[in-house]
């Protein structure tokens, strides 16, 4: 796998989500199993969303394949599509379809997850890294 760098994530408004606490149940015979498909597939789009505008892509969007999801994300194509549109009308996505290019996603609440880079020449500094390479994510971070 390639290392693309990171996102920083705003933990309070992650966990305070409808995606992240949303849970349904399967019954399996004797075990019930629980599955946090929601969770994943937004964290997937968060992780592969663009963190500023580039590639004619704006900040908080990606381009997703149906067949390329669904095994990436160990899922039937149909049950892409229909976490796709259940996250669409939870109010978290835009789905902009593309016959033979794919689905551009815009994620309505990118900025309230990811924090923004600071602007250069930014005076606030994380102090548990002071100097350090990741100074510039911090400027919307709380500091202890």
């Amino acid at each position: 796998m390639n290392n693309l760098g990171f996102i920083p994530l705003k933990r309070e408004p992650i966990l305070d989500s409808e995606w992240f606490n949303y849970q349904y149940t399967v019954n399996a015979g004797e075990n019930e199993t629980v599955y946090k498909t929601l969770t994943y597939v937004m964290l997937s789009l968060l992780f592969k969303a663009n963190f500023k505008d580039a590639y004619g892509l704006k900040r908080g969007q990606c381009v997703v394949g149906s067949l390329k999801s669904a095994k990436e994300w160990n899922m039937s194509k149909t049950a892409v599509n229909r976490i796709l549109t259940r996250l669409e009308k939870m109010g978290e996505i835009k789905c902009e379809r593309k016959p033979g290019i794919g689905t551009t996603i815009t994620l309505l609440k990118y900025d309230e997850y990811v924090l923004k880079p600071a602007k250069k020449g930014s005076k606030k500094k994380n102090e548990e890294n002071e100097g350090g390479e990741y100074d510039h994510y911090f400027d919307d971070a709380v500091q202890f």
